[in-house]
């Protein structure tokens, strides 16, 4: 009787196929994040650099949060309503910087993959689970940390959207209830953030372990001076 840990792969007929499809996402995913992130880049340079519209209007509006300041105005962009707020940038500058790097490591295992490379399965076993540790670190700080003041400041932003569009104050929906819209908004995103983004790891760790996975992979150890 074995007591082997790990079943045996003599007689498990492998599925190179299982890899290869594994290398064409991990590479179309990369690919596909990087252009995503190159996109969102863009578009906050273009939003902030766009003129803005001063607004004078006073808004007389009570910070939910101790110690906040309400300003007596405040600079309006409607492209980037909320943005002004310097802990979600700081957050969504860490957010992609960390994203772009482990979808460059993902391009890169995915080649390997492409070939069955024993080091690719292993580095994308262990990249998979950094990628779910950091779906659930970071999006789980949003929700904590990020999401109560950046609601606020949306908030706050719209009211003097409003306002300065010459919206009558009694039709100017109140602060505590648009806070309230924006924190179940900030909490849906970040949960289907997790989600969405935890989908393929968690199935690129289930398909590596089917044993017809590894069957297929193709370890080459270093060869061996030859003796004359």
């Amino acid at each position: 009787m074995s007591i082997d840990p790990e079943p045996s792969l003599s007689h498990v007929n492998p599925r190179p196929g299982i890899l290869r499809g594994l290398g064409v996402a991990n590479i179309v995913f990369a690919v596909l994040n990087g252009l995503c992130i190159f996109s969102m880049s863009f578009w906050y340079v273009l939003a902030f650099s766009a003129p803005q519209t001063r607004s004078e209007i006073k808004v007389e509006v009570k910070a939910s949060s101790p110690g906040a300041r309400v300003p007596a105005s405040m600079a309006f962009n409607p492209m980037t309503i909320g943005m002004e707020d310097k802990n979600f940038l700081r957050f969504s500058l860490a957010e992609n910087g960390v994203s772009l790097l482990t979808s460059g490591l993902m391009f890169a295992l995915g080649i390997g993959l492409l070939n069955r490379s024993g080091w690719a399965a292993r580095g994308w076993r262990l990249l998979a689970w950094v990628r779910l540790g950091l779906n659930l670190t970071f999006w789980g700080f949003y929700i904590v940390a990020i999401a109560p003041g950046f609601s606020e400041t949306m908030a706050r932003g719209a009211v003097a959207m409003f306002t300065q569009q010459g919206l009558p104050t009694n039709r100017v929906p109140p602060i505590a209830d648009l806070i309230r819209v924006y924190s179940i908004m900030n909490l849906l995103i970040a949960v289907g953030a997790i989600v969405i983004s935890s989908i393929y790891p968690a199935i690129s760790l289930w398909l590596l372990a089917r044993p017809g996975a590894r069957a297929a992979v193709i370890d080459r150890p270093a060869q061996e001076p030859e003796i004359p």
